[in-house]
This record gives structure tokens, C-alpha cells and sequence, in this order.
């Protein structure tokens, strides 16, 4: 997607840390067919990105744990997993479930370093190091780098873990800055520069208030639409800023959602080639997400509306996942007309899946497809069962426990 030719070779727009992260992945593939975006090397890419997808879900979890319960903790890692646009772009040689990995590990490693009475050099290094490795996935994320600073000079307030913090946030800074002077010939043009044939910070034209309604609230690609459980979010978020223990962490969090939304929403193509949903601002949800797991733990029948929003997103974002995240043709009406939403499910109800997909589930394509959507939407039910038993037996046997220390007690004084 997005490539060019330029003395004598190929780039594409994507900044150059998804090609430095995937290597790894796409050699075997290379090897095998040859120098080839197409054949073995296509299956390992986004091999690579479903990997991306996967951590990012797990910390998911472990963030969330800082929080909330274990219960609620693993449906909201489910949630970001199946119920939010990280799924369909699983499927797709694009920077933003790579980029979603590497903010949530520099969101996790603050909160780590803001809980420790004591946190090392090494935990604001790596921090630094992860927002460095952001930064290299998806330019926007610089902007990371000050507010995490900010973070820390409010909550830690240790001159050396900043300064160290720093210089691992500049690994990232510089290995961006010597491949465009080797690439390009200067360290302020980048690749997107070159794609769109525009200056630094000239893509950024779109006014914000028609950008923020289409990245959140417009049928065409409000986040909203395509991941209805995160409507619950804002809630979450009035609920979370009353915590006062946790307040300066919420800040984080919603700074560092708008850190990545309000760019978005004034970039020049807001529609992002045609795509299903708001695909660039996928690092953000996380941020939304997280606030709906103080909704379920606070207010009882929420738990009930979550899961019903969450196999409703799991569906649509399903949908995507088997049929495509691009639109097959680019619309020739204003994009907050076109229903991208709605030619997803409906090409999925008639069979048109995948090229790759229905190479293989051929005539059974509706079983095939049938069993993907049933997934994600059974096996959080089970896993949820299952914890409920677990948690019965253990208080079973610390009641157990409980009388035997009685009845020894009793014994004693016998």
C-alpha cells in the first residue's frame, strides 16, 4: 500500500519502523519466493501484525489489572481484541496494531514507575526505549514523548530516571533522523513527505471539529459506530476522575488519547484511503476502553449492556476481518454518506469474502465464517463461567480452612 520509486528504489509511506519490526518475520518469506511483496512473505507480514495484535491485548490485561478485577480485566483484553477495529487490521500490512503494542507498553511501564516507591533507572529507560520504538512505528507518537515527561516530572520526580527516560526515548528520535538523511538526503523528509509530494506538517489540513466528528460520532468512521462498546467509555472516564488516588493516572490516559486523536482528526485524508473505520486512530481506544471496566464494577447492570456491546462490535469488526478494510471502490459522495459499515456485513451475508479465505473454505464459506464471528463471542462466556467456579471453590475451601482453625481452636482450649 502506498509505495513509491525513487533512485532506483521501492518505499512506502508507512514510517520505517514497521519494516525494521517486521523483518524478522518477512525474511523466511523472502527467501522462500524471492523478493516479493506477494506469495509466503504476505502471510508472514501480517503474521507479524496479528503477533502485534495479540501483546496488545495482553497488556491490555495487565494494565487493567491495575485497576479492576481479574473477571473484568480479561473481558476488556477480549474486548480490545475481537470488539475493536485491532481485529480487522490484523489482517493488513499496516503500522497501527504495531503502533498500539508499543504505546500500551509505554502506558504500562509509566504506571508501573508511577506505583514504585522506588523505580529504577532501567523501568525509565525501557519506558523511554518503548515510546522511542512508537515514535519509529507512527511519527504521531512523538508527541508521547513530552507528555510522559510531564507524567513523571508530576509523579516521580527523579532527575535521573527523567534524563534516563529521555535518552532512551532519543534511540527511536535518532534512528528516524539518520534513515531519512540516508534515504532521503535530510532528516526532516520522510517517507510520507515524499508519498504525498508535500512538505513537513503540511498534511495536517483538515479543520478539527469536521475531523473529530468524523473520526468519532459519523456513521462512515466514527469509532463509535464501528466499536459500539466504547460509548460506555466516557462514563467510565467520569467515574475514574472522582478516584482521586487515581486521578493523575486518567490524565495520562486521556492525554495521551488526544495526543493521537486531534492529529488524526486534522489530517489531510480523514478517510484514510477508503478505510473501514477510523484506522488511525486504533492506538487510541485502548484509552476509551479501559474507563468501561469502572462502569462494569460500579454499576451492576452495565455488565449485561457491555457483553451485548461487545458480541454487537465483535461482528462488525469480524465482518471486516473476512471480507476486507478497504473498500473496493473509493466513493464519489461526501464521506460521512458512505456506509463502508454497512457493505462489510453485507458482503459477508452473501459470501464475498477474501480472495485468500474463500480459497480455502470454498462452498462452505458460511461455516467457515460462521465458526470465526462464534469465537470470540463463546470463548469469553466460557472463560467467564469458568472463573465464577473458580472463585466459588475458593472461598469453599477457605471456609473450610477457616472452621478447621475453629475446630483447633477449640481443641486447644479442650
Amino acid at each position: 500500500m502506498d509505495d513509491f520509486y525513487l533512485k532506483g528504489q521501492w518505499y512506502i509511506a508507512a514510517p520505517p519502523g514497521l519494516s525494521f519490526f517486521s523483518l524478522p518475520f518477512v525474511i523466511p518469506g523472502f527467501i522462500l519466493d524471492g523478493y516479493t511483496p506477494f506469495g509466503h512473505v504476505l502471510i508472514f507480514s501480517e503474521a507479524f501484525v496479528a503477533l502485534m495484535g495479540v501483546l496488545s491485548a495482553h497488556l491490555m490485561f495487565k494494565i487493567s489489572r491495575m485497576f479492576f478485577k481479574e473477571k473484568t480485566s480479561v473481558f476488556l483484553a477480549f474486548t480490545l481484541a475481537f470488539s475493536t477495529l485491532l481485529w480487522p487490521f490484523a489482517t493488513y500490512f499496516f503500522q497501527h496494531d504495531v503502533s498500539t503494542v508499543f504505546v500500551l507498553l509505554t502506558f504500562y511501564l509509566a504506571l508501573k514507575i508511577s506505583r514504585s516507591e522506588q523505580p529504577s533507572l532501567q523501568l525509565f529507560a525501557f519506558c523511554g526505549l518503548a515510546v522511542g520504538s512508537a515514535l519509529l512505528v507512527d511519527y504521531v507518537n512523538a508527541l508521547l514523548v513530552p507528555i510522559i515527561a510531564i507524567f513523571f516530572l508530576v509523579r516521580a520526580r527523579r532527575f535521573w530516571g527523567i534524563l534516563s527516560y529521555i535518552y532512551g526515548s532519543m534511540v527511536g528520535i535518532v534512528t528516524v533522523f539518520a534513515y531519512n538523511a540516508t534515504a532521503f538526503g535530510n532528516v526532516f523528509t520522510t517517507s510520507q513527505n515524499l508519498f504525498d509530494k508535500k512538505g513537513l506538517l503540511t498534511d495536517f489540513t483538515t479543520p478539527l471539529y469536521q475531523g473529530l466528528f468524523m473520526n468519532l460520532l459519523s456513521p462512515y468512521r466514527g469509532i463509535f459506530v464501528y466499536c459500539p462498546i466504547l460509548v460506555l467509555g466516557p462514563i467510565g472516564l467520569y467515574l475514574m476522575l472522582r478516584d482521586r488516588q487515581n486521578r493523575a493516572q486518567v490524565f495520562l490516559m486521556m492525554a495521551m488519547f488526544l495526543a493521537i486523536v486531534i492529529p488524526y482528526s486534522m489530517w489531510q485524508d480523514v478517510t484514510a484511503g477508503v478505510s473501514f473505520g477510523p484506522r488511525f486512530i486504533i492506538p487510541a481506544i485502548p484509552f476509551l476502553l479501559l474507563p468501561v471496566g469502572k462502569v462494569i464494577e460500579e454499576i451492576k447492570i452495565s455488565r449485561n449492556i457491555a457483553h451485548a456491546l461487545y458480541g454487537v462490535g465483535s461482528v462488525i469488526n469480524g465482518s471486516a476481518a473476512l471480507v476486507s478494510v478497504i473498500h473496493p471502490n473509493f466513493p464519489t459522495v461526501p464521506s460521512w454518506t458512505t456506509q463502508i459499515l454497512g457493505f462489510m456485513i453485507g458482503s459477508l451475508k452473501v459470501g464475498y469474502i477474501d480472495v485468500w479465505w474463500y480459497a480455502y473454505a470454498g462452498a462452505d464459506w458460511w461455516l467457515f465464517a460462521l465458526a470465526v464471528l462464534s469465537v470470540p463471542i463463546v470463548i469469553p462466556i466460557l472463560i467467564d463461567r469458568r472463573m465464577i467456579t473458580d472463585q466459588k471453590r475458593r472461598r469453599r475451601l477457605s471456609g473450610i480452612e477457616a472452621n478447621e482453625i475453629v475446630v483447633e481452636i477449640d481443641e486447644g482450649s479442650d
